[in-house]
């Protein structure tokens, strides 16, 4: 499904956006006019553009010789640093998942990108994940750099990479996980006109329809366009009969020789009948016997439901002001909404025959403003080399829920009969603000030839506003504000060009996350955290395989954990030490690789209500996956893929009290593709979970969260 090779020349255009779409975009070639477009200059080619900055794409003012390259592993990222930094100098861990990866899977959601992410495991469908024993919840996640809160399956249609940085990323990002940041890199328009259709259809219940189509819209190409858009319909037990529908039209428009300016929109929707498959965790259950209970039978009853979706429009303005300066600002407004009427489960009755449910109901709609303007510029003093950024982050979130909870008639799981619904419970307001700005410098001194040290600082000030709270204690407001310093210091030495050590200490925070709340309605308390990051990187094999490996050790204060309901408790104190080794890259020409295992020891520090010594909840000891790619270069089967992977997770307990245990699991994937000797269509079929293994991915109260079942679907690609 990609072109082997592809060259163009083109202006304006980023030469990252260009060279990963161009490794993954369905079979097809250039056209002759393409192709015979005039080369750069000497002086053009020595001027290398910008290729990615804050942890998005960006476009340049320079001509450049672009050629696609499938095999290549990543071989820089901006989202660590905020300006392009090859990884081998980056004092941190970094995962991409890059869209050639992604296409080969055949994602329907980002966690299937997680799965093949070192130390990432899923916790369910919908997008949000653990690492580092620590939840990175769907506020955890960035799209281009920028906080959009999003509580619902993730489509990956529209990105280009997706980027996992792991350990707290508060000193640029502000507030966040202590575990990992998780970017959604988004594409961005291209030069040259070009159409993607594809279509799949499979088991269980599975069909999909998306179309990309890109080009510029101007004789000199300085206005580009892009419009993505997906379909999907999961009629199955396990999906509970799910709709995903989302549209991305994007606008690039050069504003002089070296500034862009790019508009962007996201249109997202989706709607089912049952919000999450969940299992009882029953004795059997938790020793991976499965059999005892139907393994997609829906508590909720045909007209119960829940839709949800986003609106995300956001503008962006790279603007080069001189050789070595350059500024970025870019800002994004978010909307979310979610309608929740269904029966849910508690649990199974003593006889194992019956399914114990309760009545929810929820209405949010979430608001998020964000923003984030930063400069970057190289300088020198005497002999030590700088690339300073220092830049402002602000935003509000806004949150107005109602949420009632009541009772539901129990279920025979045999043969289940739903009845009329339940009546309707009251409901209860949760409302709350958060603000936040934050001021933020760093700077990559080049000491010595290979010795570099990244310093780095954050001011923070938040501010949260719970509605709620004021008018139960008859207070005009309940506030709380806050404001810290938040210091990280990173080495990186390369003995060799090819060899780095690297060691980094980061201090981090997180304010309430927009849906989480305590079972009074209020929101929990703003915690704090640090970490110790050491490892080494290296480029073998040519260098066509990049290797990582690293130790950590993280402590966290006022650790929050779900219960089945959806509420959170907050534990004292939590902390995780572990070690992770990743391997990306080709083995030999056509045979590509991504290998890592990830070792983590968890333990609740401080407890108020004796879970001290404990593990923390959802983080396994081990995991470990493997995803081997093969493209086939010559004789009659040229440009064959077969691909393969696994994925293994060791068990894991499921709350903090660690009496209920998530068993182990090992799953099997694969897939295929071919594209036809016209090189306009290209053939596929994709396995997921390919022994129809059922397993479970993280659990809550007295429930686990099932994985999906096997999927079995053949797709058809056109390029045109």
């Amino acid at each position: 499904m990609s072109w082997e090779k592809a060259e163009t020349v083109h202006r304006r255009f980023s030469l990252a956006s260009w060279v990963v779409t161009a490794g993954i975009c369905c079979a097809g070639t250039a056209s002759a006019q393409e192709r015979q477009t005039t080369q750069p200059s000497a002086a053009q080619q020595e001027s290398p553009p910008l290729r990615e900055i804050g942890g998005r794409l960006v476009s340049s003012g320079e001509t450049v010789v672009v050629k696609g390259e499938l095999d290549e592993p990543p071989r820089a990222s901006s989202i660590a640093t905020k300006v392009e930094t090859p990884l081998l100098e980056t004092p941190r861990s970094v995962t991409i998942i890059d869209r050639q990866t992604l296409d080969d899977m055949s994602a329907i959601n980002i966690t299937q990108g997680h799965d093949y992410s070192v130390g990432i495991t899923p916790q369910d469908e919908r997008g949000p994940a653990f690492a580092r024993g620590f939840p990175v919840d769907f506020y955890d996640l960035r799209r281009d750099g920028l906080r959009t809160y999003s509580w619902s399956v993730r489509e990956p249609v529209a990105l280009d990479r997706i980027q996992y940085l792991r350990g707290p990323a508060s000193v640029l990002y502000g507030d966040g996980s202590p575990g990992a940041l998780i970017n959604l890199v988004l594409n961005k328009p291209m030069p040259v006109r070009r159409i993607d259709i594809s279509g799949s259809a499979g088991s269980p219940g599975l069909g999909r329809l998306s179309a990309d189509a890109t080009g510029p819209l101007n004789a000199n190409r300085s206005v580009r366009y892009r419009l993505i858009a997906s379909g999907e319909w999961l009629e199955n037990g396990f999906d509970n009969g799910e709709r995903r529908f989302t549209i991305f039209p994007s606008l690039a428009v050069d504003v002089g020789s070296r500034s862009t300016l790019t508009f962007d929109t996201e249109i997202y929707r989706q709607r089912g009948r049952n919000y999450r498959h969940t299992v009882p965790a029953t004795e059997d259950a938790q020793r991976g016997d499965f059999t005892g209970y139907p393994w997609d039978f829906s508590v909720a009853a045909p007209e119960d439901g829940w839709s949800g979706g986003n609106v995300s429009p956001g503008v962006r303005l790279d603007m080069g002001l001189g050789r070595q300066t350059s500024l970025h600002i870019a800002g994004r407004y978010t909307r979310i909404d979610g309608d929740l009427d269904l029966q849910a489960l508690i649990g199974l009755s003593p006889d194992g025959g019956t399914a114990l449910r309760y009545h929810y109901r929820e209405i949010s709609t979430w608001d998020e403003y964000q923003s984030d303007a930063f400069a970057t510029t190289t300088a020198r003093t005497g002999s030590i080399e700088h690339k300073l950024v220092g830049g402002i982050e602000a935003g509000v979130s806004t949150t107005d829920s109602q949420i009632g909870f009541g009772p539901a008639a129990p279920l025979d799981i045999d043969n289940p009969e739903y009845g009329p619904p339940p009546s309707a419970p009251e409901l209860a307001p949760t409302r709350f603000n958060v603000t936040r700005v934050g001021f933020y410098a760093t700077d990559q001194m080049r000491l010595w030839r290979n010795v570099t040290v990244v310093p780095g600082l954050r001011w923070s000030h938040i501010d949260v506003d719970d509605k709620v709270a004021a008018t139960r204690t008859g207070a005009t407001e309940s506030a709380s504000t806050k404001s810290l310093v938040s210091p990280s210091i990173g080495v990186v030495v390369l003995p060799r060009a090819w060899f780095s050590l690297y060691s980094s200490y980061t201090q981090g925070f997180e304010p309430p996350v927009p849906g989480q709340y305590l079972e009074n309605g209020l929101a929990p308390a703003l915690s704090e955290n640090w970490s110790i990051e050491a490892g080494a990187k290296a480029d073998l094999m040519g260098p066509r395989l990049s290797v990582t490996g690293a130790g950590f050790r993280i402590r966290r204060t006022n650790v929050p954990e779900p219960d089945a309901r959806g509420f959170y408790r907050q534990i004292g104190e939590g902390e995780s030490h572990g070690l992770e080794l990743e391997a990306i890259g080709a083995l030999t020409p056509g045979l590509t690789t991504r290998a890592g295992y990830a070792w983590t020891r968890t333990e609740i520090t401080r407890d108020t209500l004796g879970a001290t010594g404990r593990e923390l909840p959802n983080a396994p000891r081990h995991k470990a996956n493997l995803w081997v790619r093969y493209r086939f270069a010559r004789y009659a089967v040229r440009g064959l893929m077969v691909a393969a992977g696994v994925v293994h997770e060791s068990d894991r307990f499921t709350n903090r009290d660690n009496a209920i245990t998530a068993p182990a699991y090992t799953r099997f994937d694969a897939s295929s593709s071919w594209p036809l000797p016209s090189r306009r269509l290209t053939l596929g079929v994709v396995a997921e979970n390919l022994t129809n293994l059922r397993y479970v991915r993280s659990g809550a109260g007295g429930v686990l969260f099932a994985g999906p079942p096997r999927r079995l679907a053949v797709m058809m690609t056109s390029s045109f």
